[in-house]
């Protein structure tokens, strides 16, 4: 069993690194291709690799509000602390729900959904809620609120975590 580390640990953490690409067919409907790097030794994860590409439809187009709607499939390799590794394919369905107070100051809600193909009963979904105001034309301060569901967790570990978390964006 995997006891937790002392708050000192330099292993212990919660961040990730995550690229996306868009391209828009016409103004309602779009490809995107994404990437990420996650690391959350609180709920168990040492490494997590994500590859995805998907749709996306945009049910809202901005000015003032924006409503995206995505699906699309993808691949995970995931390394517990434990040292076990998992590959598997994954499905993937998100929203977005952004309401602009100016042209990169905005408030949003975001929901995505993980299927793991390879056990169904792995699941996992996060939720966020953001505000983003801009202090320059392509820098802004993010304050963020995470939910993290994982349906089966590692051994030893919960559900659920959340973070809140504040940073710097870069929008361009």
């Amino acid at each position: 069993m995997y006891t937790l580390p002392l708050p000192s640990d330099p292993d212990l953490g919660r961040y990730g690194v995550a690229l996306r690409a868009d391209y828009a067919l016409n103004k309602r409907l779009g490809l995107y291709g994404l990437g990420s790097w996650r690391r959350n030794t609180f709920a168990g994860i040492s490494r997590q690799f994500d590859e995805g590409a998907g749709a996306v439809y945009h049910a809202l187009v901005p000015n003032p509000q924006q409503l995206d709607l995505e699906a699309g499939v993808g691949a995970a390799q995931r390394k517990s602390v434990e040292d076990v590794n998992d590959d598997f394919a994954t499905g993937r369905l998100a929203a977005l729900y952004r309401y602009y107070f100016q042209e990169k100051a905005y408030a949003e809600g975001h929901g995505t959904y993980l299927a793991n193909f390879k056990h169904s009963d792995d699941y996992e979904y996060d939720l966020n809620a953001a505000l983003v105001a801009p202090f320059s034309s392509f820098l802004a301060i993010k304050l963020n609120y995470n939910y993290h569901y994982r349906n089966l967790p590692a051994a030893g570990f919960g559900h659920w975590d959340s973070t809140f978390s504040a940073g710097i964006q870069g929008n361009w």
